[in-house]
């Protein structure tokens, strides 16, 4: 039986494995997924003449205006993982998530912004905890909306 005085012990391991392991663990666990299920992705790119760095500030700062909320920023490989909030399915049992990857990559002239959005459905998920499919959004106006947003975004800069 777990002991209320063993608390700040279990708590202070727990903080020590993080800072040992570190925040790349995370990183490569979440690079793996996205390698791992990105094989049939659609992909929608497009250009904008701005430096690559100015890009990627206004492609995190332009997240917001979908909903989305920033899990992971890696400025320097230029990528961005965002979810939105977890959302009711069609029935009581069901939830449902969209989760966007944004890679801005250096462009003759500019920038290069690939987004890839993923509609995760969890069908039952009171009985199977993390047994969503996942699937490549490719008819959707996000990508239309972000792109927008981007150009609204360095227009403030």
């Amino acid at each position: 039986m777990f002991r209320l005085n063993a608390l700040p012990a279990v708590v202070l391991a727990t903080v020590t494995l993080f800072a040992v392991t570190g925040c790349d663990t995370f990183q490569k666990a979440n690079d793996k997924f996205w390698a791992k299920n990105s094989g049939n992705d659609f992909q929608k790119t497009q250009t904008f003449e701005a430096a690559p760095e100015k890009v990627f500030q206004a492609a995190k700062s332009a997240l917001d205006a979908l909903s989305f909320k920033a899990d992971r920023v890696a400025t320097a490989q230029g990528v961005l993982d965002a979810t939105r909030r977890l959302l009711p399915g069609d029935n009581v049992r069901e939830a449902r998530q969209l989760t966007m990857r944004v890679k801005v990559d250096g462009a003759p002239g500019g920038a290069q912004v690939s987004v890839v959005i993923r509609e995760i459905t969890d069908t039952n998920f009171n009985e199977h905890t993390a047994m969503g499919t996942t699937k490549s959004l490719s008819e959707s106006s996000l990508y239309d909306l972000y792109f927008a947003a981007i150009n609204q975004e360095l227009a403030k800069q």
